[in-house]
C-alpha cells in the first residue's frame, strides 16, 4: 500500500466517523472494520465521491442493486468481501486524488479509458477484482513518481 494514502483519507471517502460508526486512527482498525463489515451507510458517501450510479456501485462491490437500495443508509453491514472492495475503492480514490491534485481530476481520470490500462477505465478494472485494482494502483504510483515505462 502506498504511504501517500492515510487511513484518515480512506475513511473520509467512506463517510468518516458518522457513517462508519467509529473513529479510525490506524490501518489495523481499518482492517478490523473491513473484516467486520463496512456499514451500508458508507456506500452512499463512496458512491457520491466516486461520482458513479447505484448500478455501478453494485457492480464495484459485487452486490445486487436491490440489496444496495434496500439497505441504503441503514446500519446493516456489507459482507467482508464487499467491504474489502469498498475499502479498495476508497483507497484508490484517495490515491488518485493525491496524485492528480484534487477530487474532480481524480473522478474524471477514474471514468476515462487509460491507454496504460489497455484502454479500460480504472473504475472497470476496480470492479473486476483480482489484479484489476492493483493495476490501477501501480499506474497511479508510476504517475506520482514519473515512471511511465
Amino acid at each position: 500500500m502506498s504511504e501517500l494514502v492515510t487511513p484518515q483519507a480512506i475513511t473520509h471517502y467512506l463517510g468518516g466517523e458518522g457513517a462508519l460508526g467509529t473513529m479510525v486512527r490506524n490501518r489495523r482498525q481499518l482492517a478490523r472494520l473491513t473484516e467486520e463489515g463496512i456499514p451500508f451507510a458508507s456506500v452512499g458517501h463512496l458512491l457520491k465521491e466516486l461520482n458513479i450510479t447505484q448500478r455501478e456501485m453494485a457492480g464495484l462491490l459485487g452486490v445486487n442493486i436491490r440489496t444496495l437500495s434496500r439497505n441504503k443508509g441503514s446500519q446493516a453491514r456489507l459482507d467482508p468481501g464487499a467491504s474489502d472492495r469498498a475499502y479498495r475503492a476508497a483507497r484508490l480514490l484517495a490515491l488518485a486524488t493525491e496524485v492528480l491534485g484534487g477530487l474532480e481530476p481524480a473522478q474524471e481520470w477514474l471514468h476515462e479509458p487509460q491507454r496504460a490500462l489497455g484502454g479500460e477505465t480504472p473504475l472497470h478494472l476496480m470492479a473486476m477484482g483480482g489484479s484489476g485494482p492493483e493495476e490501477v494502483e501501480e499506474l497511479l504510483l508510476r504517475m506520482e513518481y514519473g515512471v511511465y515505462a
